[in-house]
């Protein structure tokens, strides 16, 4: 019963998606300008708060819209939801590279940069494998698909408490051990 109300959801996300989200990108249409202006002044402020609380401001943002959707698996809820993990992404990716750029001793800015993205690659490879056995797991076979929401949220609280381990135990070592040798 609760894999049908998944897909019956599914179903009605891209309808809602086609009709009111695509016809944003038609050539036809401009994006609105208190879009515009909301984004500015997202990245006007996140530019003024360090690089990790940026990046944990947006993890936590991203956290919360997988236990709001949850709470409440509609329609209604999940399309603010996914606002909510749009200005949390905001948030965090750009202040991430600049987390890695600061990381980076001095001519090797671009080699971690790139590997800044080796997560992604990561998610490429695995991402799809994990994705399909929580799925198999819980909506297709126990038949309680509410339980991937719980488990995003979990992999996200995983990721914002590694990355705050790694900002206090190895960042610091490097950032105190580059002083000492400048």
């Amino acid at each position: 019963m609760h894999a049908n109300i998944l897909i019956k959801l599914s179903d009605e996300v891209v309808r809602f998606i086609n009709r009111k989200v695509l016809c944003l990108l038609r050539p036809n249409k401009n994006i609105s300008l208190p879009s515009v202006l909301s984004f500015l002044l997202l990245e006007k402020t996140s530019s003024k708060i360090s690089p990790i609380t940026a990046i944990t401001f947006g993890f936590a943002l991203s956290i919360l819209t997988w236990l709001i959707i949850y709470s409440n698996p509609t329609l209604w809820v999940i399309v603010p939801a996914l606002v909510v993990f749009a200005i949390g992404e905001m948030t965090q990716a750009p202040r991430y590279y600049e987390y890695i750029a600061n990381l980076a001793p001095k001519g090797q800015i671009g080699l971690f940069q790139g590997y800044a993205f080796l997560p992604i690659a990561m998610g490429w490879i695995f991402g799809g494998i994990f994705g399909g056995f929580i799925y198999k797991t819980f909506a297709k076979e126990a038949g309680t698909p509410n339980i991937i929401w719980l488990i995003l949220a979990g992999v996200g609280t995983l990721a914002a408490l590694s990355m705050w381990i790694y900002n206090k135990l190895v960042a610091h070592e490097k950032t105190a051990t580059s002083t000492i040798r400048s």
